[in-house]
């Protein structure tokens, strides 16, 4: 059986927030403000693809529920371009807001962002202090209907103290997916990385990376089963483990 891969769009530029861990193709890289992608040109481009048996699209940016077509878009990526399934990755609590218009549309999966329960960690990782907007947001999107993934970015001396609450909180409200990825220790190199993102509290971005393993264990007892999955069956190589609840925990460790 062939392996095909999923198309993943960035529809537009910034996100508004700092993150310092994230990758240069967010807000680390210096791009036009309002910089956005034509919806035409989208569909025109992801039609193609679709033609070519690609049948999944994840639309990311910068941040989607940021782009004003993001709904006439997913509605356009299902009924016109064929898609059999749509991927929404935000971390602004606008998402909650369009949830219900979004799984109206066609969406399948809302990917959301949420590395601590603790108002000014959150402040502190994101540059904005809006966590109670934020848990809203995951809310909204669990009651839509939408399957829901959180993802976490566990670092050490910052979250990774918390993990065991992060699971049980959004076991407890209904969440699909929470997905653990560790830091990308060398992801600070480099001329379009911003040193403004680069540092927490004075520390490189390389001394945060946290091994995965003691906390895998912990959920490991926790599992009900387990298994080795990808994305698209092409990407990195991810333990799953199935917690009684019903909620996935994947773990994705660069190393």
């Amino acid at each position: 059986m062939s392996q095909l891969p999923q198309l993943r769009v960035m529809v537009n530029a910034r996100c508004g927030r700092g993150c310092f861990y994230c990758r240069p193709s967010g807000e680390g890289l210096a791009t036009v403000t309002d910089q956005q992608l034509d919806l035409d040109s989208l569909i025109e481009v992801a039609s193609e693809c679709a033609r070519q048996v690609i049948d999944s699209v994840k639309l990311t940016g910068g941040d989607p529920a940021l782009w004003p077509p993001l709904v006439d878009a997913v509605r356009q990526l299902k009924r016109d371009a064929g898609f059999r399934e749509v991927h929404v990755i935000s971390p602004h609590p606008k998402i909650g807001e369009l949830a219900v218009d979004l799984v109206e549309a066609g969406t399948d999966l809302i990917n959301l962002s949420v590395d601590s329960l603790r108002p000014e960690v959150h402040r502190e990782i994101t540059g904005i202090n809006d966590l109670p907007d934020v848990l809203t947001a995951v809310r909204q999107a669990v009651v839509s209907g939408a399957a829901v993934k959180v993802n976490t970015v566990v670092m050490a001396g910052v979250n990774d103290h918390e993990i065991e609450d992060l699971v049980r909180y959004f076991e407890s409200i209904g969440v699909r997916e929470l997905k653990l990825l560790d830091v990308i220790q060398d992801l600070d190199v480099g001329e379009t990385f911003s040193g403004r993102l680069a540092k927490y509290r004075g520390r490189r971005l390389r001394d945060l990376y946290a091994p995965l393993e003691p906390i895998v264990e912990r959920l490991q007892s926790q599992a009900l089963s387990e298994q080795i999955v990808s994305q698209g069956d092409l990407g990195h190589p991810m333990l799953a483990m199935h917690l009684r609840s019903g909620m996935m925990v994947t773990v994705k460790d660069h190393r």
